[in-house]
C-alpha cells in the first residue's frame, strides 16, 4: 500500500474503529455514520515531488448543512459566516453550490516519511468536525436558512446511539484543553532561527509565540503562530493566523466571503497548500486564515513543518490574490527548504 492507503486504512480500522455496519468503503476510502453526520475520507489525488517522492492528499469532510436555497453572504448569513470560519479550528467550511451542501472538511499530504504522525492530526480533524456537527449545525441551520444535513446508512438507517469515540472526544479534549498550552517557550525560541531564513522576510518571537512575515508581491503577510490565545471550544493549545490583504482588489465584503469560500474549497479537498486544518474567512480588509491545533496533538518538532506549510499558503496567496508589483527579493530556498514546500511539511 501506498501512504495515502495506510493513512486511510489506519484512521477506519485502528484509530476510529469504524463498524462495519455504519460505513461505506469505497476504492479512495470510506464514508461512516459517527451518528447522523455522514462522514467521508479519502485519498483525492497524488502530487509528483522533488526527486521522484510521491505524496497524496488526504480529505477529510463531514456534512453539515443543507441549503434550501443560495447562500448569501450579507446580512445575518454574513455574521453566522464570520463567526463559524473566524474560530476554526482543524477544520473549515466548504460550500458545495451544485449539491446545496455545506461541508466541514479538512485536508493534508501524507507521504512515506510522515504518514504515521500525519495521521494522528488527520484523526483528530475527523472526531473534531462530528463533534462540531452535533453541536454546531442546529444552532447555525436556521440563521443561514439552512437544514442539519442529518442522513442515515443506506442499509442500516439512522444511527440512534453515536459512536463511543464521538461521545468520549468532548470531555477528552476540554481535559487537555484547561493545562496549559503544551507548545513551550523554549520550543519556539529553538524553531526561531529557521523561521528567520529564506522563505520569510523576518521573524520575531519573544514569549510563547513568533511573528513571520512572508513575501505578498511588493509588501509582506504577515503570519503569527502563538500558544497564548486559547480556542473558545478547545481551550489551550495552538493558534495560526495568516493575514492577506485584499483591499486592492476593489471587491466588496460579500464576494470577499465568498471568495474565503472558494478559497476553503482548494485549500481543504482540491489542492492543499499547506496544512489544511482551519478555514479562510474575511474581516477587516483582509482575507484571513485561521487555524487551531489542540493540545491533544502538541508534538515536538511540528512547529517547523507548520511555518514552511505557512510558508507554502503565503506564496500561494501572493500569486493568486496578491497585490501587483516587483516581488521582494530573497534568497532562492535550498533543496531542503522546497521539500519542506512541496509536502507541507517533513520530519
Amino acid at each position: 500500500m501506498n501512504a495515502g492507503q495506510k493513512t486511510i486504512e489506519w484512521l477506519r480500522r485502528d484509530q476510529l474503529q469504524v463498524d462495519a455496519k455504519w460505513s461505506v468503503t469505497r476504492p479512495t476510502g470510506f464514508s461512516w455514520w459517527a451518528h447522523w453526520h455522514a462522514q467521508h475520507i479519502d485519498v483525492v489525488r497524488d502530487y509528483e515531488g522533488p526527486g521522484g517522492d510521491k505524496g497524496y492528499l488526504v480529505r477529510i469532510r463531514t456534512e453539515f448543512l443543507r441549503m434550501k436555497g443560495p447562500l448569501r453572504a450579507t446580512g445575518g448569513d454574513a455574521e453566522a459566516l464570520d463567526v463559524l470560519m473566524s474560530t476554526a479550528s482543524m477544520a473549515g467550511l466548504v460550500w458545495d453550490e451544485p449539491a446545496g451542501m455545506i461541508y466541514l472538511s479538512s485536508a493534508a499530504r501524507v507521504h512515506e516519511g510522515i504518514w504515521q504522525w500525519m495521521s494522528m492530526l488527520l484523526s483528530v480533524a475527523a472526531i473534531t468536525q462530528i463533534v462540531d456537527a452535533h453541536f454546531l449545525a442546529a444552532k447555525f441551520a436556521p440563521i443561514l436558512g439552512a437544514q442539519e444535513a442529518t442522513s442515515g446508512h443506506p442499509t442500516s438507517g439512522m444511527r440512534q446511539q453515536p459512536d463511543p469515540i464521538a461521545m468520549s472526544f468532548p470531555s477528552i479534549s476540554h481535559q487537555h484543553g484547561k493545562e496549559e498550552s503544551r507548545w513551550s517557550q523554549e520550543e519556539f525560541a529553538e524553531t526561531l532561527p529557521l523561521m528567520q531564513r529564506a522563505p520569510a522576510v523576518m521573524a520575531s518571537g519573544g514569549g510563547a509565540g513568533v511573528t513571520i512575515e512572508f513575501p505578498y508581491g511588493p509588501v509582506t503577510s504577515l503570519c503569527r503562530i502563538v500558544a497564548d490565545e486559547p480556542h473558545p471550544r478547545l481551550g489551550n493549545g495552538l493558534m495560526i493566523l495568516q493575514s492577506f490583504p485584499v483591499e486592492h482588489l476593489g471587491q466588496s465584503e460579500a464576494e470577499l466571503r465568498v471568495r474565503a469560500l472558494r478559497e476553503n474549497a482548494m485549500e481543504l479537498g482540491e489542492d492543499a497548500k499547506g496544512y489544511g486544518f482551519g478555514s479562510y474567512c474575511y474581516r477587516d480588509g483582509c482575507l484571513h486564515w485561521s487555524g487551531f491545533l489542540p493540545n491533544l496533538i502538541h508534538r515536538r518538532g511540528l512547529l517547523p513543518n507548520l511555518f514552511f506549510a505557512c510558508a507554502s499558503r503565503a506564496a500561494y496567496a501572493a500569486s493568486a490574490f496578491g497585490p501587483a508589483g516587483a516581488p521582494i527579493q530573497r534568497p532562492p530556498p535550498s533543496a531542503m527548504e522546497r521539500l519542506f514546500r512541496f509536502f507541507g511539511g517533513s520530519s
